[in-house]
């Protein structure tokens, strides 16, 4: 039995960004969760999101175009994968 876990690596772009910015979810029918924070740790914002397709396209920022200039954080997670990505807005 291999008991290796899957892990997927998730990547926004572009970044950094003056306004939209996308993340492409690889497998079907995941679910993530994609959550923004400020550099102190205050939740600007969270979502989660579903795919049915193979490379979805999402918006990461949907909602929240309008971020003041700075770095945040985006925490995205599925399944048994966490990651932190530094996200620059312009």
């Amino acid at each position: 039995i291999d008991n290796k876990k899957e892990s997927t690596t998730w990547n926004i772009y572009p970044n950094p960004s003056n306004g939209a910015v996308f993340t492409t979810i690889e497998m079907v029918n995941t679910t993530a969760t994609i959550s923004i924070t400020d550099l102190s740790g205050k939740i600007v914002s969270a979502k989660n999101v579903s795919t049915f397709n193979t490379n979805e396209k999402i918006n990461v920022l949907e909602g929240n175009e309008n971020l003041k200039a700075g770095f945040y954080l985006v925490i995205i997670e599925s399944g048994n994968s966490r990651q932190n990505i530094r996200l620059q807005i312009l």
